[in-house]
């Protein structure tokens, strides 16, 4: 549904995200990103990508609400709609804040496979259910998430406490 926007500026002035909020309460990093933008629109637009850029560099940072929990990770994906000339264009500053300025040796890190990534977002003790809704949460199927916690259980990285009831071994962390 397109709805009709008023084309009077002044009633528009209360529609930009940073005009109606305390940048000083930003961090100073978003606050020296927005000092870049000259304009109402152009602030909103660098502060909504720049998030969108530091949300895709962290991964596994996510925060629980409500009742049930649920988790709710950063926003990877950020549409700016405009006229040509608009400003969309200051977006690609954000870019800035992920890409590496000059050429680091990186020593070789194996990155996380997919089965520590579970074992480590599992609490210290944990019921089969609880496998089941965090291995779904990341896209690993109900089998797989089982057969990892045999192999677990045959290494020593988790014990049986009692049927469906497991808890991670501190000794071998």
């Amino acid at each position: 549904m397109i709805e009709k926007v008023n084309s009077v500026p002044e009633e528009q002035a209360n529609l930009h995200i940073v005009e109606n909020m305390d940048v000083n309460n930003l961090p100073q990093l978003l606050q020296s990103v927005l000092s870049l933008a000259q304009t109402p629109a152009e602030k909103d637009m660098l502060l909504l990508s720049s998030l969108v850029a530091c949300g895709s560099v962290m991964p596994n940072l996510y925060c629980r609400y409500g009742i049930a929990a649920k988790r709710y990770y950063p926003n990877l994906q950020l549409f700016i709609v405009g006229s040509a000339a608009c400003g969309k264009g200051i977006a690609n500053l954000a870019l800035e804040l992920v890409k590496g300025t000059e050429k680091v040796e990186q020593p070789q890190v194996k990155p996380l496979d997919q089965k520590q990534i579970l074992l480590s977002l599992l609490p210290e003790e944990f019921e089969s259910k609880t496998l089941v809704e965090e291995a779904q949460l990341q896209g690993i199927s109900r089998r797989t998430a089982f057969n990892w916690s045999e192999e677990w259980q045959a290494h020593g990285v988790i014990l049986k406490i009692r049927h469906g009831v497991f808890k991670k071994n501190a000794a071998v962390a």
